[in-house]
């Protein structure tokens, strides 16, 4: 097993995909065997009620609550494939439960354990289907997500059916000439499913894994996230609607045709076969037609067909079978398989397809979640209330009654179970008008009847990756056209932040090759059909390196401008100053009077720190790139002591300027400055660590020429990095203290600012070359 790789490409994703399909084929297995028929069989054969059957069906999707916390860890460890493979380690084991539950108990007793095992086996789960779907939505383009999973699925499909006919075969051969008790072969059948999970697992070791972006917002915002993007959570209703319908239904279809049509569990296993079969000979076709069209072109196709299957069931009995009840049970099989095949498929692209990259596991775990809540509500509901349908009956009847005839026909007979293929279908039937509402990116839409309005849109791509300092070469700047249709808030973009954290991500693969780069920015509202960002209103988003940027709202924050100019809001007003604020009073826990080196101490961040230390009555010391930025400290800023690191000797230089040591060091730069504080730090001293520029050009960031960290022993010394969204909470007082002390003339800034689109790849090297003096910014266009 590898450690996740910086930056996948398609030979990594060839030689994940056999495994990825292995692992599909070693999943098919378990859930055969383990769940739909076999688990409703053996059910029965414990003598369950149907309250039972109804939250052993359940329990599957009730188990998804545990996303949450599975999404806090993978947003935590952010080491997916050792979350799936310590998952499954600990859910594959309960199938051997089961089996022992079958053999040792009897009755309610071991339906309790088997339920208790199932809860168990789910929450394991729903940390490797979380830890799952975020690791494919990062590794599978959005233009190959049909042809590989279609060819996955087609593959477990055809799995599925061989195993469930043998197993159903081995289980009625047992009852005939084993004389030993019929819960013997479903121990054996649950041991296969554990074999084949297991092997599921073993292949999962084997695919590449992406490495994830790096997110710092608290776990609610993460949860939040896909409910305020408008169009995920049309998506989100539209599954959970569609998954209540199924499953009102589904889990009683193999009761019903056990107890009320009394079939024996092999004819029963040779439907299920049949669907099965017709979804494996359909869904490379829906696949194609999903990379082609859209996935919800398949949805919309094969939504309605399988709605019409579960209606049909009602018709099998009038009120008993009848001569064309298995010829109809055959027609509902096939169209059932027909429709099953595009549902899963498409219903789990579009997911995959509608999340981002890079932050999808938030937004597959929210539907994870919901879309589980609304099926196991749905089966708790149809196994309590089974029974109170048993007394229930609508029936129609057309009598026909002449001189030489009197014909009676039974047209309709709606009793017990065919009420819930009712409610299911009338369900499903709203989930189809949830459905025509979400958008999905390519596909084809309906002619427009209102005013669009399009924009010529230049925006700035990685086209390769930079080793060592980037280079012009390393970026393209490349024509887009962008409608003012295409989203809730079009925005034109005013200024954008140039920041060091944006280095590191063009060669570690989390800036996407021949995609936009993203960095913060300033936008002016252009047309919006969002309330809450009138058109002329200011946003702050993250979508820089471009002119225009259309976005669901889900990204926006608004500005609220005092006398301020409306750059600052990117730097000493926005997330470099609060960067600054938190940093050094809450991480560096400064206290009045200390001693303080910043390092960078001309930069955005650095120069605020450098001046929030002052105004605290602290004895400053700074370190910059040139006599100009030495000056500019000492003169413009105020601190006590100020050198030029590339011509004066670090060490010495702190012992001129901080002779009794150094109690806060705000650490910009690493390498030989980390070095060198640490030497001098004071006991209990503090080390906010911010940056490691020095480090950002080298391979994998590795910072060098650091020899005193034993110093941090015996001083008792504490170093801690931060990111800027642990400070949100603060961003009210920081506001209001930073408006005081600029009004006061305590805080001044310093705006290095370059003109054009253009421009950007350049302001990017500058900044990394150390050309800047306060923050980097770049105007894209005047505010009109």
């Amino acid at each position: 097993m590898t450690e996740p790789i910086d930056s996948p490409d398609n030979t990594h994703l060839k030689d994940s995909e056999r495994w990825i399909v292995r692992n599909g084929v070693g999943v098919q297995i378990m859930e055969t065997l383990a769940v739909g028929a076999f688990l409703t069989a053996l059910a029965v054969q414990l003598g369950a009620p149907n309250w039972m059957i109804g939250a052993l069906a359940a329990i599957p999707h009730i188990a998804q609550v545990a996303q949450v916390p599975a999404l806090w860890t993978v947003e935590r460890l952010r080491k997916r494939r050792m979350i799936y493979l310590i998952s499954g380690m600990i859910a594959r084991p309960m199938l051997l439960v089961i089996a022992v539950a079958a053999v040792v108990y009897t009755g309610m007793q071991a339906l309790w354990l088997i339920l208790l095992a199932f809860a168990i086996r789910y929450a394991a789960g729903a940390f490797l289907s979380c830890s799952w779907n975020s690791w494919m939505r990062d590794l599978v383009p959005d233009a190959e997500m049909g042809r590989l999973f279609s060819n996955r699925q087609q593959k477990m499909i055809g799995v599925g059916i061989l195993f469930s006919l043998l197993a159903a075969a081995f289980i009625d051969l047992w009852k005939q000439f084993s004389g030993l008790p019929t819960e013997y072969a479903y121990a054996t059948v649950y041991t296969l499913a554990f074999i084949g999970g297991s092997y599921s697992v073993i292949c999962a070791r084997k695919i590449f894994e992406p490495v994830m972006e790096p997110s710092h917002a608290h776990i609610i915002s993460h949860l939040r996230a896909p409910f305020a993007n408008r169009n995920y959570r049309r998506l989100i209703s539209f599954l959970a609607s569609w998954n209540f319908a199924v499953n009102l239904a589904a889990p009683f279809f193999t009761v019903y045709m056990l107890k009320r049509l009394e079939y024996e569990l092999t004819l029963v296993i040779a439907f299920a076969t049949l669907s099965q079969i017709a979804s494996f000979l359909t869904v490379r076709y829906w696949g194609s037609i999903a990379d082609h069209f859209s996935n919800k072109v398949v949805l919309a196709t094969c939504c309605p067909v399988f709605i019409l299957s579960i209606f049909a069931w009602t018709f099998t009995t009038l009120p008993e079978p009848h001569g064309f009840t298995i010829p109809l049970l055959i027609l509902i099989h096939i169209a059932t398989g027909f429709a099953v095949a595009g549902v899963n498929l498409a219903s789990g692209n579009i997911a995959l397809k509608l999340a981002p990259i890079g932050g999808s596991t938030a937004y597959l775990a929210s539907s994870s979640m919901v879309n589980a809540t609304a099926a196991g509500i749905a089966a708790l509901l149809g196994g309590i209330a089974v029974d109170l349908f048993s007394s229930w009956e609508l029936g129609l009847t057309i009598h026909w009654q002449s001189e030489a005839n009197n014909l009676q026909l039974e047209a309709m007979n709606f009793s017990h179970w065919d009420f819930f293929f009712l409610f299911s279908t009338l369900v499903g039937l709203y989930s189809l008008h949830r459905l025509s509402l979400v958008e999905e990116k390519g596909q084809v839409q309906e002619p427009q009847t209102h005013i669009m309005t399009d924009y010529k849109n230049r925006e700035i791509h990685l086209t390769s990756r930079p080793n060592g300092l980037p280079v012009p070469e390393n970026f393209g700047l490349i024509e887009t056209n962008v409608s003012s249709d295409d989203g809730d808030v079009l925005l034109k973009n005013i200024y954008m932040s140039v920041d060091p954290a944006m280095r590191p991500p063009l060669t570690n693969g989390q800036t996407k090759l021949d995609e936009p780069m993203m960095g913060g920015a300033i936008g002016k509202v252009l047309h919006s059909s969002n309330p809450d960002h009138a058109v002329g209103s200011y946003v702050i988003h993250r979508a820089g390196f471009r002119e225009y940027h259309v976005s669901d709202s889900s990204d926006l924050r608004t500005i609220t401008l005092q006398d301020e100019p409306l750059s600052t809001h990117l730097h000493v007003l926005g997330g470099t100053g609060l960067t600054a604020y938190g940093g050094l009073l809450v991480t560096g826990e400064l206290k009045d009077s200390e001693n303080v080196f910043v390092s960078a101490a001309a930069g955005a961040v650095g120069s605020v720190v450098c001046q929030i230390a002052k105004i605290k009555g602290c004895r400053v010391a700074g370190s910059c790139g040139s006599q100009e930025k030495v000056d500019y400290l000492l003169n413009e800023l105020g601190i006590d002591y100020a050198f030029n690191y590339k011509t004066q000797d670090i060490r010495k230089s702190l012992r001129e300027g901080l002779p009794n040591g150094i109690d806060v060091y705000f650490e910009n730069v690493g390498g030989e400055h980390l070095d060198a504080a640490c030497g001098q730090m004071r006991p209990l001293g503090r080390i906010p660590v911010c940056g490691m520029i020095s480090a950002y050009n080298n391979k994998g960031a590795r910072s060098e020429g650091v020899t005193t960290l034993s110093n941090m022993i015996y001083n008792r010394v504490t170093m801690k990095g931060f990111v800027v969204y642990e400070f949100e909470h603060l961003r009210e007082q920081f506001l209001t203290d930073m408006r005081k002390w600029i009004a006061a003339g305590q805080m001044k800034y310093s705006e290095t600012i370059m003109q054009g689109i253009e421009q950007a790849p350049a302001a990017l090297i500058g900044l990394l070359k150390g050309e800047n003096t306060g923050k980097m910014l770049v105007q894209l266009s005047e505010d009109l």
